[in-house]
């Protein structure tokens, strides 16, 4: 508001407002109003603003600008929210807290950091069951103690407050679940250890066993990611494990870690659960754990008694070490002949001799696989003429081709035509590629 000092009842006013005193930053002019008072929208929160003001008689000539004011506005609009959340167990305890990271872009007026937690999937702070404070600012880790531990699932989310008092109790973002496990063996007689994501992921020992072995439970760490990745690439070459949709069951691999500097005095029971991975229920009974050999890049079959169980949809075994752990489907009668060519194949394929991972098999081999006792092999050019042709005749279920002629020359670089027959008159044929 301004005075009119004197002027009369017909004159107007205009008003300019900016962001610094001369006028020079974001300036605004209100149009021609008759009152000595009025209302200026659109300016930012949490701002210093300078206004004056002048007279417009009817003429439409003006004064000279009044001397300027200024005031502060409030800041009401809340920061956004906060979406980019993980939570998981904290490692290495008896239980009851859980660790919580996030992300956010954070502005200047950021004042603290709230954490809400509930049994159950929330959007509001009024639906949360508790929350704690956390008056760092810049923080993106939190962990949250006081929770019941190995019984309750908990969901998160993580609210910011501004300088201004301002913040989200709605629309919030809530993750989970997680489970705040005790990871100590003995710890209040605990002799199981479960995963924080899902309780039916776990490791059971002989009380009095271990004790004292802190264990957790997590999926792969980063560190593991690319020998996981060369195991996966090389699964063709295991016989036992049944091709198919390699991803079908990726969603069990599960690491098994000890506390550094510790090692398992006895053999533990390790279970991996299936229930979320799609898997057919008539396929439940020839799922078997496989560890990954770190060494090698492959993975290898858990020998030992391995007890799927439909009803819990768990798949259990005893081992005496640590590592990644996953679930395949399992050929019992891996390595025997097969009854027809159906699923027969050749691999490497494409073979390149110039890349690790598409290698002959020691050095000069394609190797066709899931083949009947007795088969009849024969290698096309595109041409349609015939550059190779062998029989086998055994009990497995592979012949090897050097990638040889008849002649016993090596062929050359490009794609041929393979068919396979056998006396019961099946037949399979495919297209195979050679990169010398």
């Amino acid at each position: 508001c301004w005075g009119a000092h004197g002027n009369s009842a017909w004159t107007n006013y205009c008003v300019a407002s900016a962001k610094n005193s001369g006028f020079s930053i974001d300036v605004a002019t209100t149009a021609a109003i008759s009152q000595t008072t009025g209302t200026i929208t659109g300016l930012s929160g949490g701002t210093t603003y300078y206004f004056r003001a002048w007279a417009v008689n009817a003429n439409s000539i003006a004064t000279s600008a009044s001397s300027s004011a200024s005031a502060f506005t409030k800041d009401i609009t809340p920061p956004a929210v906060i979406s980019d959340i993980s939570v998981y167990d904290l490692a290495e305890d008896t239980g009851g807290a859980v660790a919580i990271t996030w992300a956010f872009s954070e502005p200047q007026d950021i004042a603290s950091y709230a954490v809400y937690y509930a049994t159950y999937l929330f959007s509001s702070a009024s639906e949360a069951m508790g929350s704690k404070t956390i008056l760092a600012t810049g923080a993106t880790y939190y962990e949250l103690s006081g929770l019941t531990v190995d019984s309750t699932y908990y969901y998160i989310a993580v609210v910011a407050r501004d300088t201004s008092g301002n913040y989200l109790s709605a629309g919030l973002v809530s993750t989970g679940p997680v489970y705040a496990v005790n990871n100590t063996l003995g710890s209040g007689g605990d002799w199981v250890i479960e995963s924080g994501f899902n309780p039916d992921i776990r490791i059971e020992v002989t009380p009095d066993t271990n004790a004292g072995r802190i264990i957790s439970i997590t999926r792969p760490s980063a560190e593991k990611l690319s020998k996981i990745s060369a195991a996966d690439q090389n699964i063709e070459e295991n016989e036992s494990i049944v091709l198919g949709d390699p991803d079908t069951l990726k969603s069990t691999e599960t690491e098994f870690k000890l506390k550094p500097g510790q090692s398992l005095d006895d053999s533990v029971e390790i279970y991996l659960y299936f229930g979320d991975s799609g898997i057919a229920a008539s396929d439940e009974g020839n799922l078997r754990i496989f560890v990954l050999d770190e060494d090698e890049e492959e993975w290898v079959f858990v020998p030992g008694s391995q007890d799927v169980d439909a009803a819990e949809k768990t798949v259990s075994v005893s081992v005496d070490h640590f590592s990644v752990y996953r679930l395949f489907l399992y050929d019992a009668t891996a390595g025997r002949a097969a009854s027809d060519l159906t699923n027969a194949y050749v691999y490497p394929n494409p073979c390149r001799t110039d890349d690790p991972k598409f290698a002959p098999v020691d050095g000069e081999c394609m190797v066709f696989k899931r083949l009947t006792a007795k088969a009849v092999i024969k290698i096309y050019n595109l041409a349609g003429e015939l550059v190779f042709n062998d029989t086998k005749d055994d009990a497995s279920d592979e012949f090897e081709w050097e990638m040889v002629d008849n002649d016993d020359s090596n062929v050359a670089s490009g794609v041929y035509i393979y068919v396979i027959t056998n006396p019961a008159g099946d037949k399979k044929a495919g297209k195979l590629a050679i990169i010398r």
